[in-house]
């Protein structure tokens, strides 16, 4: 799953934020494009933006608590991986 933002900003859109997400088939590098269409169909096409995907890592086997320390609200845990 990708994430991003366009037209945050002073300049941007009215200053809407635009959020997008894109589900990857498969990790690597992907490009974005950003097209603007006008009401007579004509269109501007911006420069390509490139991102490397990975994907996320495998969910833990186990996870156990170890301890849990009140006075620095601090929680120590055990991850064992899958």
């Amino acid at each position: 799953m990708g994430k991003g933002a366009l037209g945050a900003g002073m300049f941007g859109m009215d200053a809407d934020l635009i959020c997008i997400h894109a589900a990857l088939s498969e990790p690597g590098e992907h490009q974005v494009v950003l097209r603007t269409l006008a009401e007579d169909g004509a269109h501007t096409d911006r420069e390509a933006q490139y991102f490397t995907a990975t994907p996320p890592p495998p969910p833990p086997a186990s996870l156990s608590t170890v301890e849990y320390d009140k006075q620095n609200n601090t929680l120590t845990l055990t991850i064992e991986e899958g």
